[in-house]
């Protein structure tokens, strides 16, 4: 007896090949194609990056800084999927290190600052700044929303309502 590849048919008594099953293809008509709305990621290579500017004053910006600033804004990135620009400005003091960022959507730019020892600490600081900033703005935008769809359905419901019981009470309509 052979050995069947995959591919193969199962090999039938009289020495003939039964033929191959179907492959196991995408299940839907939209498998394997790209997002009709892609999300950008910050440093992922299927997608396009985001634009990340490091600059300095008074220093040098080394590989280390630099995967340590991307690792940090990628959860930045992730709450704000529309960031198109993030720079960030290290600025060399004599016993501090102040970090400077700028993030920018296309309709919002965030801005954050802080004063650390060392770099990472002030880039942790700033990072959750603009993390809160990204997170109130999006409260506010939900709250919004929410109060105007509210607002629309409570104004029809209210009317309905006292309208009803403005007519049983008058006696025009029995409950």
């Amino acid at each position: 007896m052979g050995v069947t590849l995959p591919g193969e048919g199962a090999k039938l008594a009289d020495g003939r090949r039964s033929l191959p099953q179907a492959g196991v293809g995408p299940k839907t008509r939209s498998a394997g194609r790209e997002p009709a709305f892609p999300r950008f990621r910050l440093f992922v290579e299927n997608g396009p990056p985001m634009d990340l500017r490091l600059q300095t004053r008074g220093g040098r910006i080394g590989d280390r800084l630099r995967q340590v600033a991307a690792h940090k804004l990628s959860g930045l990135e992730r709450m704000e999927p529309a960031l198109v620009r993030v720079e960030i400005e290290v600025i060399s003091q004599k016993n501090s290190q102040r970090v400077e960022a700028v993030a920018a959507t296309a309709r919002k730019t965030y801005r954050a600052h802080a004063d650390a020892r060392e770099v990472e600490s002030a880039l942790d600081v700033v990072v959750d700044k603009l993390e809160r900033q990204v997170r109130d703005h999006h409260k506010k935008r939900r709250a919004r929303l929410i109060a105007g769809a509210g607002r629309v359905k409570s104004a029809q419901s209210i009317g309905e309502g006292r309208d009803r019981a403005t007519r049983v009470r008058d006696g025009d309509e029995t409950s």
